[in-house]
């Protein structure tokens, strides 16, 4: 018998870490585990997760959400980074330690979901999923502060010495000892990622924790290869070019995405060989006249609200490009695979995880666009070369990341914490025992 699991996440939404989170419930419910889900916003009809449900409920809900975001724009830094200081008191321990379940599996908590004295008041076994940095660092989700000319991932000094900055890292600090004061007992952690699980080895919150490297579900039912000219068709593109596809959420504003390394990929492209054979798909951003001029024609697809039309696009593309300079496990390069799409982005952070270079795409020196350009070309240049690496993509993806075979790797892991868990309290109970 397995571990009754409770899911607890800011959102049951269909984006980013929302979505893993909501995925991994609605699988372990499929394969018969006893699953539920405990949000603070919720979306859509899902009758079986747990959130606000009257008015007062939505509405203090909303407060908070509101006043996470407030916090995060008085204490972020210009370029739109994300942090979570978690201050307001939540009381969401106490209903947790009260539910019939055995093991809790938190996601992302950010933006004052719950407090970081509530969390540590779970009495229960705790399995956390670092989907971000925010579990195991200080207030940041990721690093940020990422240097103008491209050539780092690391923080622009100069960036650092903005009176701003100092203001963040200072509130950083803080929310890092708030965190190892209330965490004073060791917790299980999920990483998507190898490099996640490098960043807990690393860190003054969280090293000693047990760790566990399981990447996040894709649903391989639903992300699969389908016929690329019905895709096209479903979106009036009528190309029988070839279709280089990135897309993510604010993706030309937000630096860790890398919009504008993309941009400047396609400047490259443009006198790579294959450019007359190139077309430009950008998803999750609608055609406007403030969009920067591409040397490509270029097909803008608005925001996304549905996982069928995102398979859809994955499907119409012939790459797709994750430019990232910071990611954990990115899902648009594990998805779109999944869809027999190979994926070009650059050897760092999580990415390696995603791509096995030159099998099921290309992984580019950090952030050399003329690699990127060199790599895309490699794929696109060789119709054997292409249909190689699309059907690898999907063999890999089916093997590394479909629901049979990630579900059981967190149930082992949920079953080895509540075991530890139990162990613990037998020793503590004999110490009692003895000291009497």
């Amino acid at each position: 018998m397995w571990p009754k699991v409770l899911v607890v996440s800011h959102s049951n939404g269909e984006r980013g870490a929302y979505k893993a989170a909501s995925l991994l419930y609605r699988h372990l419910c499929r394969q018969g585990v006893n699953a539920q889900m405990l949000v603070r916003v919720m979306e859509g009809n899902d009758d079986s997760t747990i959130g606000p449900v009257t008015r007062l409920g939505k509405w203090v809900s909303m407060l908070r959400d509101k006043s996470g975001v407030a916090l995060q724009r008085l204490f972020g830094s210009d370029d739109g980074n994300t942090l979570s200081l978690n201050v307001l008191p939540s009381r969401w321990s106490a209903k947790i330690n009260s539910m019939d379940v055995d093991v809790v599996n938190l996601q992302w908590v950010g933006q004052e979901t719950l407090s970081i004295r509530d969390i540590g008041r779970i009495e229960k076994p705790v399995v956390w999923t670092s989907q971000d940095l925010w579990p195991i660092s200080g207030a940041r989700h990721y690093e940020y502060g990422y240097d103008d000319n491209h050539t780092s991932g690391h923080r622009s000094k100069a960036h650092a010495n903005t009176s701003g900055e100092r203001v963040s890292v200072a509130v950083d600090k803080w929310v890092k000892r708030r965190k190892q004061h209330a965490w004073n007992r060791g917790m299980s952690i999920v990483c998507p990622s190898r490099w996640m699980a490098d960043q807990v080895k690393l860190s003054e919150v969280a090293r000693s924790w047990h760790i566990s490297v399981i990447p996040n579900v894709v649903d391989t039912g639903l992300f699969k290869p389908l016929r690329k000219q019905f895709c096209r068709e479903v979106f009036n593109i009528n190309t029988t070019k070839k279709l280089v596809t990135c897309g993510a959420y604010n993706l030309l504003r937000d630096l860790r995405k890398g919009g504008d390394l993309f941009i400047s990929l396609l400047d490259k492209l443009a006198s790579h060989a294959i450019a007359s054979d190139i077309e430009i798909c950008i998803f999750g951003q609608a055609e406007h006249p403030g969009n920067p001029k591409l040397p490509f024609r270029t097909h803008w697809i608005p925001r996304i609200y549905d996982q069928q039309t995102l398979a859809l696009i994955y499907n119409l593309s012939d790459i797709v490009v994750v430019p990232s300079r910071e990611d954990n496990l990115p899902q648009v390069g594990t998805e779109a695979q999944a869809c027999g799409i190979p994926v070009a982005g650059f050897n760092c952070t999580g990415m390696p995880d995603v791509v096995d270079h030159r099998k099921t795409g290309y992984l580019a020196k950090p952030f050399d666009m003329d690699d990127m350009a060199h790599g895309i070309g490699w794929m696109l240049e060789s119709r054997e070369r292409y249909g190689a690496l699309s059907s690898e993509a999907r063999s890999r993806a089916v093997q590394l990341w479909s629901p049979q075979v990630v579900i059981p790797q967190y149930l082992k892991t949920f079953q080895e914490a509540v075991e530890r868990c139990n162990s613990l309290k037998g020793i503590n109970a004999q110490s009692l025992v003895s000291s009497d």
